[in-house]
């Protein structure tokens, strides 16, 4: 028995009886060989797709975003504290509040109403972006909220008549 002659290795003798596209090889001298694969088409498992859609929107990836933002700019916030420089102090500390406003306001937006940010905090799951993400603003957001505002205003604190630090 030939190699040809066993059954899942019959190699036509001539290739003119193979009905596969034809096209180069890359990288080749343009040699121009004929591919003996049949060009691969793509099926799923039982015609179900392989991914399931996202059921999240935009808003998450925005959300996302401004919340790196806000902790981009506090790290120059807080460059910017050890190396003396009020005037960049204070916009990367505006900055960083308002990245985390609308951080939260997108968070809030997907969630569909206020409350549910408050039931975000019930359950910490790690492998979910969205229960760390909330428990991320709810740690980092009143640090940056309060303080940030009161030092990064012209007027100082208000009560003790301090000008912003």
């Amino acid at each position: 028995m030939s190699p040809s002659d066993r059954p899942g290795d019959a190699v036509p003798a001539d290739p003119s009886h193979v009905s596969v596209r034809s096209r180069r090889r890359r990288g080749g001298a343009g040699r121009g060989e004929e591919s003996m694969v049949p060009e691969a088409e793509f099926r799923s498992y039982y015609g179900r797709p392989v991914l399931k859609p996202p059921v999240w929107e935009h808003k998450i990836a925005y959300y996302m975003f401004a919340g790196g933002l806000a902790a981009g700019t506090a790290v120059l916030g807080a460059g910017a504290d050890l190396t003396n420089r009020p005037a960049l102090r204070r916009a990367t500390r505006l900055g960083s509040l308002g990245a985390l406003v609308a951080s939260i306001y997108y968070l809030v937006s997907d969630l569909g109403r206020p409350e549910r940010f408050h039931h975000m905090l019930r359950v910490a799951k790690p492998t979910s972006p969205m229960s760390v993400g909330t428990w991320v603003l709810a740690a980092f957001g009143p640090p940056r909220g309060w303080p940030g505002q009161r030092r990064s205003s012209p007027t100082g604190c208000g009560r003790c008549g301090r000008p912003g630090s």
